[in-house]
């Protein structure tokens, strides 16, 4: 690999670094890059307070930032999974301006079993009522003067003497809006996790809900502009956003969406944080994946399962994010190759040297890192089943396969290629996904709903996908059933290390508890250790483990499944060339080799 060619050079040469600005300032805020050779923000009214934020990366940078506004909390678990929603009647509830009253309005809610606080319309809405006509405004025009109570509202004498206009308190409004919803459910439901997802907010509003893209149309454009909505999104520390997978509005009325739309859009989609099909049932007859015909339903029912195969992966990135504040997916300028170590690849921002259409996007715009070592490259567009992906430089890469198929030789970095990824065919790639050298990924077995096999007080053990290539490391977080915040009061959670090495003939993998205030109901877990040669042994804390032979690998793998010798067993599968290995969890800090 030529480094000369991926090095920035001339006056950009030297050390890579990151800055930030946060402006603190609640009306409205305006900025401009694109003034030739400068740029500028400013504020219209108030102090232009704003600090300066300066790191080595990214991640740097985004620390500080959530150091001044707030981590994030752990969200509830199930809010990683796959979501159906419809649009029904609204219903309007009075306003009050105290917090404690607007939480407990949600006590009937909660007692009827909802889990988590849609806050829709976190602007002013404006609309006839039997105190005036109808207005042609949908929120609050920016120099209203705003009045607070039933007596000034209709009053025939003016109050604004006292008043604020409304552009200097916009961006508070919904604010304040999810932060009491937020400080009510935890009054309501003291022991428990709990999740808002919204469509606006300022900055800080991490802390509280989760932020959707608002009401998407269903057309190809807003496919587009998915991708780059969440990573801006997820670079104000924001962890959990998305878009209506579909399109919430119908391009026109009856609109049935596209069987490829439909499809594709389902595919990215099984990748971001918030993963919701959703849409206006006044306007459309349907929007389930399972109404369609085939490969429809085969094709997204592939990506949602993959996508619970992959939880306790994109979890562990919430849980970083609670730390550092690093999103859960990342563009490609935040490539972390090593733990806290990260890649300047000055080709990450180019143009893809084909596209669609005589189109050609920019690669941070249609590809991202779901957590650190995934790369995901979605087709967005219509018609196209071949794409051009661009493998970060600095690191080998390999082609996911789900243990479906024997792991192919690596990519190197650095490159650009054709990848076909029919949408129509299950047999096929639907996506290029990609996994960095080195990676640990932790898969779990598919659920039909997250918590499923642990609310029926069954196992689902997790399998640590260990990928050839340079040594790496990895943390997994564990705690009670996704829901509670014991793991935030009383600290009742298991973080684990993974490491692994090369050693002369073989690997060592490392397993150490960092903290262990938790006891998961597994009492085992899998390390899969794909593209290697058949072991001569295993060993784990200093004992040999049995090797398990039968007359097939399906056979083989039902034996290890049922195999009962603490500290563990392996066997070998000769189709995927892969080490299977069953490690009993006894130990707080255990090395296989």
């Amino acid at each position: 690999m030529d480094l000369d060619l991926v090095e920035p050079i001339g006056a950009f040469t030297g050390p890579s670094y990151a800055n930030g600005f946060l402006i603190d300032n609640t009306s409205q805020t305006f900025v401009n890059f694109r003034q030739e050779d400068q740029y500028y923000f400013g504020v219209l009214h108030g102090e232009l307070d704003y600090y300066f934020l300066a790191g080595k990366n990214v991640t740097e940078v985004l620390n500080e930032f959530t150091q001044l506004t707030g981590r994030t909390k752990l969200k509830p678990k199930y809010v990683f999974g796959y979501h159906q929603g419809g649009f029904g009647p609204n219903y309007n509830t009075k306003w009050k301006l105290l917090e404690k009253w607007w939480g407990e309005q949600y006590r009937d809610l909660l007692d009827w079993g909802v889990d988590f606080v849609w806050q829709d319309m976190t602007t002013p809405a404006m609309k006839a009522s039997v105190h005036q006509p109808d207005c042609p405004l949908l929120s609050f025009p920016m120099d209203i003067m705003i009045s607070d109570t039933e007596k000034t509202r209709y009053s025939k004498v003016s109050t604004h003497h006292a008043k604020k206009p409304f552009a200097k308190l916009r961006s508070l409004y919904n604010y304040n809006l999810c932060k009491a919803t937020y400080r009510g459910l935890e009054h309501l439901r003291p022991t428990k996790r709990h999740f808002i997802i919204t469509r606006g907010g300022f900055v800080g509003v991490h802390r509280y809900a989760g932020l959707w893209t608002g009401d998407s149309t269903s057309s190809w454009e807003f496919v587009q502009m998915n991708i780059p909505l969440v990573l801006g999104i997820g670079l104000s520390a924001q962890p959990v956003s998305g878009c209506d997978i579909g399109g919430f509005c119908a391009a026109w009325q009856g609109q049935i969406v596209d069987p490829e739309l439909m499809a594709r859009w389902t595919i990215m989609g099984a990748f971001l944080p918030w993963f919701r099909n959703h849409y206006d049932n006044y306007y459309k007859p349907y929007q389930e994946p399972y109404r369609y015909e085939e490969p429809v339903p085969t094709i997204c029912r592939k990506y949602i399962e993959l996508r619970y195969k992959l939880i306790q992966y994109i979890y562990d990135a919430m849980y970083e994010n609670t730390q550092t504040g690093k999103p859960i997916c990342r563009p490609l300028f935040m490539d972390e190759y090593k733990p806290g170590e990260f890649y300047n690849d000055a080709r990450a921002d180019d143009q893809h040297s084909r596209g669609y259409n005589g189109f050609t996007a920019n690669r941070l715009d249609d590809q991202f890192f779901l957590g650190r070592d995934i790369m995901v490259a979605a087709i967005v567009n219509p018609g196209q089943a071949n794409r051009a992906v661009y493998l970060p430089a600095g690191s080998q890469w390999y082609r996911f396969t789900d243990d479906k198929c024997p792991l192919e030789n690596p990519v190197n970095g650095g490159v650009e290629f054709d990848f076909y990824a029919p949408w129509d065919d299950p047999s096929k790639d639907n996506c290029a996904v990609y996994v960095r050298e080195g990676a640990i990924i932790p898969k779990r077995e598919v659920e039909q709903y997250i918590g499923e096999l642990y609310r029926h007080g069954k196992m689902n053990p997790i399998t640590l996908s260990i990928y050839p290539g340079r040594d790496s490391s990895y943390r997994l977080y564990l705690d009670d059933d996704g829901v509670s915040n014991k793991a935030e009061t009383a600290g009742e959670y298991r973080l684990t290390e993974i490491s692994n090495e090369g050693i002369p003939g073989g690997q060592r993998i490392r397993i150490k508890r960092l903290h262990d205030k938790f006891k998961p109901r597994e009492t085992f877990y899998y390390l899969d250790l794909p593209g290697t040669i058949c072991p001569t042994s295993v060993t784990a804390d200093s004992q040999v483990l049995q090797e398990i032979t039968r007359n097939t690998d399906e056979e083989a793998a039902k034996a290890l499944e049922n195999s009962r010798d603490a500290p563990g067993a392996f066997y070998y599968n000769k189709f995927l060339k892969t080490t299977f290995i069953k490690i009993y969890d006894i130990l707080s800090d255990v090395t296989v080799e």
